[in-house]
């Protein structure tokens, strides 16, 4: 009986500790492994929890193929018996969050990220803008030679890695406080 209760309380404070770690990593990417299936959606391994992945944050057409590496978006933490995480794909902030991570002027804060529109696995629009008047907020987010949203480009795009195809798009456009110039960026290059 002895044991019993050692154990139970083991693993009740190791529970604590996931959920303790987990709740402080609220809006943060986190990486793991495709673990498996089941009728709520997509379980990631990640570390010493699991995480959820459901259906309506999976981005539609993308393919989750068991022990493969992903990145998600942590957007719930709660306690139930089990830390429950629930993790996304398709939301804005996944985007963003990768983008922070690519690109270090973000990080700096000499490039500022002002708005984002996401249809997943199809497009997404990012308005950028600048502290510094001789830095390019659009071609820092784009890199030399399109290495830095290449990156970003292929964490979106996990089914058509292979091809060097992408079906979501990223278009980076410069932000203006004038909404007539904005929307002329953003529908750039039409007329």
């Amino acid at each position: 009986i002895v044991k019993q209760l050692f154990s139970q309380r083991l693993r009740l404070a190791e529970k604590q500790l996931i959920y303790e770690e987990y709740k402080h990593k609220l809006g943060d990417i986190v990486s793991g492994y495709v673990h498996r299936f089941d009728k709520r959606g997509v379980i990631l391994s990640i570390g010493r929890a699991e995480a959820l992945l459901p259906e309506e944050e999976q981005v539609p057409g993308e393919k989750y193929i068991r022990s493969h590496r992903l990145k998600a978006l942590v957007i719930e933490v709660y306690r139930q018996q089990e830390p429950q995480i629930v993790v996304s794909r398709s939301h804005p902030a996944f985007v963003k969050k990768l983008f922070e991570k690519e690109v270090p002027e973000i990080q700096e804060g000499i490039v500022k990220i002002v708005a984002i529109a996401r249809e997943p696995g199809s497009r997404t629009k990012i308005a950028v803008t600048s502290t510094n008047p001789n830095v390019d907020p659009v071609g820092a987010c784009i890199g030399v030679r399109g290495s830095r949203i290449s990156v970003i480009l292929e964490e979106l795009n996990l089914t058509s890695r292979d091809k060097r195809e992408f079906r979501e798009k990223i278009d980076v456009v410069l932000w203006d406080p004038d909404p007539a110039k904005f929307v002329y960026n953003a529908l750039a290059p039409a007329e």
